[in-house]
Order: C-alpha cells, then structure tokens, then sequence
C-alpha cells in the first residue's frame, strides 16, 4: 500500500486559541489514522495564525476524508483547508 503526504491548513476558531494546544489535540484525535511529519505555524493577517501540518496518510480511498473529519471536530477548529496531496 503506498502513502500520500498532504498539507493541511488549519484555521482557529479566534486569535485566542492557542495552537499548540490545539496541535496536541489533534494528535491524540488523529491517532494512528496519520502521521504528522512537520508543523508550522504561519501569520495570515491582524494577529491571526494557522497551523500548517504535513500529514502522511495511507493511500486509499476516504484516508485522507476520514483524518481531516477528525481534526475538523478538534475543539478551537474553525476550518480545514488541503492545500495539496501527492504521493511519496
């Protein structure tokens, strides 16, 4: 079975959030689902920040579906956007 890598955007509810908080959490919630080879968090605009993650999922179908529903029900979530996916 091969593997896809995907970069994941993900926006908080508020400036308020703290990302890495929100990081660990997704990380229990993902669990075995996905691996998380790198994180970044970037500036967008007036103090809002998002949490950049590049996922490691297998390549079948609805894998990818199923990790970013997970993280979409992580508390302080507001939106998750695929930036984009190809294969390792």
């Amino acid at each position: 079975m091969g593997k896809v890598i995907a970069i994941v955007k993900i926006f908080p509810e508020s400036t308020d959030v703290d990302l890495n908080v929100m990081l660990e959490s997704i990380k229990k919630e993902i669990g075995g689902d996905a691996t998380i080879s790198d994180t970044r968090i970037e500036d967008i605009a007036f103090g809002l920040k998002v949490l950049k993650l590049a996922l490691i999922v297998p390549e079948v179908e609805g894998a990818l579906e199923g990790v970013e529903e997970k993280i979409r029900n992580v508390k302080g979530v507001s939106e998750v956007e695929i930036e984009g996916v190809t294969r390792l």
